[in-house]
């Protein structure tokens, strides 16, 4: 509900840009709106505009939020999640679809099956397509409905140079069964009135995920004005998952990381790792894709980011050992060779546990017996330490307040005075 009042806010209440303007009486009961008569759009005062630019831009229609992180169409996290620093660029038009017969496909962002969707009164909502989920990340792009005629959904607008070396890649499920095909559209600056309608290979199929790449050499040193998605037959009950679209002139694979290490980590699954981060990298680099292999097999997605440091929340409940890979992402989102790392949870302390009571006022804790602080544990699951020690940080520096250490022999507990 709100991400429609949002497309209506820029696209106006019909969410087309091509039909902005007051409407009288226009209601939306769906998402709660009784009367938009009197907002136009934003896209009624100023053109649309872009950072699409340059030789290279991909996207996997990642909102930077889900309830399960996917990667290469399956399922890599199974929790809900957010990440704003992942978010793709997304679709410059939402959603602007054109047909020859009036009778116009539906699309959406398509979170797979465990999203629950309430209406406007909190009411489960039941989906109008199927639920498939993301290729890579937390969504991908949905289109649907009935198709019965030619149908163009303008996705991007751009400023991409093609080279002779330019190539697409489309990746796609299709879930109907049926002949209607899905085309890829090039607007380009030369001839803006036109649109060139490229083929996708098996886009008529009901499948898996599938890529399909398009050559673009005939096209080199034109310009990329917009990009459009093409449907073309006639279908009941239709439907597309659109999971990457990537143009590229295959230049962009970036050198893996240097400098990756483990800062901290904790026995209830958080974990902190950093990295070097080269200066003027923004160029070559986009972001850094976290990976852990855990000691049951799974590959999991841990988390990403431009940054030098990143935070994990959750390690799976790894008790043994995590294999950790770290990839830089290029422009079009070609993945690095992964520098890695390897962390044990079996060589280390767990469940530490400090004695607390709660103070007279029953609002706060501190420690059980006033002036000690008793701090049980378990020991490591392998070796045989010599001794324990436990450093007490304090909120507040200073003498009384700064860094105390104490030791002890057994395992077990310990007592700081």
């Amino acid at each position: 509900m709100i991400a429609e009042r949002e497309r209506m806010f820029f696209s106006g209440v019909m969410c087309d840009p091509t039909d902005t303007g007051l409407k009288a009486g226009y209601s939306r009961p769906d998402v709660g709106v009784d009367n938009a008569s009197g907002w136009a759009g934003v896209a009624d005062f100023i053109s649309e505009r872009s950072v699409i630019d340059g030789t290279a831009f991909y996207t996997n229609f990642n909102t930077g939020h889900g309830v399960q992180y996917f990667k290469n169409g399956k399922v890599s996290a199974d929790k809900e999640w957010t990440n704003i620093n992942i978010q793709d660029i997304l679709p410059s038009w939402q959603w602007w679809m054109e047909s020859t017969d009036g009778t116009k496909l539906s699309a959406d962002f398509d979170y797979g099956s465990k999203l629950v969707s309430n209406d406007s009164f909190g009411n489960k909502k039941t989906m109008p397509y199927t639920q498939v989920g993301a290729y890579d990340g937390g969504s991908s792009l949905v289109v649907y409905g009935n198709l019965t005629g030619n149908d163009s959904l303008h996705l991007y607008k751009t400023d991409l140079e093609v080279k002779d070396t330019t190539k697409v890649d489309v990746t796609f499920k299709k879930t109907s069964s049926d002949n209607a095909q899905m085309k890829l559209g090039l607007i380009f600056k030369d001839n803006a009135a036109q649109t060139v309608k490229l083929d996708i290979a098996n886009s008529q199929t009901k499948g898996e995920w599938t890529t399909s790449q398009i050559d673009l050499s005939a096209y080199a040193g034109r310009q990329i004005a917009a990009i459009t998605l093409e449907f073309e037959g006639t279908a009941a009950n239709y439907q597309m998952n659109v999971g990457g679209l990537k143009i590229s002139d295959n230049t962009y694979k970036p050198a893996a990381p240097t400098g990756f290490t483990v800062d901290y980590a904790y026995d209830d699954g958080q974990m902190i790792v950093s990295w070097d981060l080269p200066k003027n990298n923004y160029g070559n680099v986009v972001q850094y894709n976290l990976y852990g292999t855990l000691s049951d097999g799974r590959r999991v997605y841990l988390g990403g980011t431009y940054d030098s440091i990143l935070y994990v929340k959750s390690m799976f409940d790894e008790a043994k050992v995590v294999k950790l890979e770290l990839c830089a992402v290029g422009k079009d989102g070609t993945e690095s060779e992964p520098a890695k790392a390897t962390y044990s949870y079996e060589d280390k302390v767990s469940n530490i546990t400090v004695e607390e009571a709660k103070t007279p006022s029953g609002l706060l804790v501190r420690a059980a017996n006033p002036g000690k602080l008793e701090v049980s544990f378990d020991a490591p699951a392998t070796g045989a330490p010599d001794g324990y020690e436990f450093e007490v940080q304090g909120s507040r520096t200073g003498n009384e307040r700064g860094v105390r250490r104490s030791s002890c022999k057994s395992a077990g507990s310990c007592r700081q005075y």
